[in-house]
């Protein structure tokens, strides 16, 4: 079935967008890279809690960072050692840093807006459905707080827009588009996003905001827009659980 196409118009491509090379790997590259960066999710996870000690916050903070750090390895790796070995195809550095700040700090807002219409939404038909209230599992940011505080906020702020969009955007969606239409690419990497987050509830947020963070890469192929937003998004969810403690 024809997969209609997704509206970009909203947002402004980069001048030279045309001119940057595509990226030589496709789909099974995308999705091999993407199933190894799970299993070092996995083996990350296992082996920061294994450590004696290391509980809660420590873990939450000393994992998020290994992981992250893990998943732009995880990129550069294959396209140091199976493809041609220019990283900038993946987005960066950027060439005009202050317009894809700029684009990714607005779509951040966007992306922010989304997630919560599309929560709500979610509330509304589980509630239809079972008759109470969908339960949110705990987050990384549970542990905001105490010494951990600002390394748990780092990770999630920055470490985490830093892995997810190598590897997402920078990676996965660019292999999808050299073997599927530029919507599905962008539908399948928004899908692949939302179920590395586990939890059923919150994946129709997750995939909503993969959709805007897609679209802001494709059109500015700048890694910086893509994480400006991504880390609009984390920021915003940081302030927010710090003010509802007060």
């Amino acid at each position: 079935m024809p997969v209609p196409p997704i509206p970009t118009a909203w947002v402004p491509p980069r001048p030279d967008v045309s001119l940057r090379p595509r990226v030589p790997w496709g789909p099974k590259s995308a999705l091999a890279v993407y199933f190894m960066a799970g299993g070092a999710s996995l083996f990350t996870a296992i082996a920061v809690h294994a450590v004696p000690g290391v509980k809660g916050p420590a873990a939450e903070a000393i994992g998020g960072f290994l992981l992250e750090s893990m998943l732009i390895l995880i990129a550069v790796w294959w396209i140091r050692s199976f493809e041609d070995g220019n990283l900038h195809v993946l987005g960066f550095p950027p060439t005009n840093p202050l317009g894809d700040i700029g684009i990714g700090l607005g779509f951040g807002v966007v992306a922010v807006i989304a997630d919560v219409v599309v929560a709500i939404v979610v509330a509304a038909i589980v509630r239809a459905v079972t008759g109470h209230a969908p339960s949110h599992p705990p987050t990384v940011l549970r542990d905001l707080q105490g010494a951990w505080a600002i390394p748990v906020a780092f990770v999630a702020v920055v470490m985490a827009p830093l892995g997810e969009e190598t590897l997402f955007r920078g990676f996965v969606l660019q292999g999808l588009e050299n073997g599927f239409s530029p919507a599905r690419a962008i539908l399948i990497s928004a899908a692949l996003f939302a179920f590395v987050h586990v939890y059923p509830v919150e994946m129709p947020s997750i995939f909503a905001i993969g959709i805007l963070l897609a679209v802001v890469f494709r059109q500015r192929r700048s890694l910086l827009a893509s994480m400006t937003a991504h880390g609009t998004v984390n920021l915003t969810v940081v302030l927010l659980t710090l003010a509802s403690r007060r």
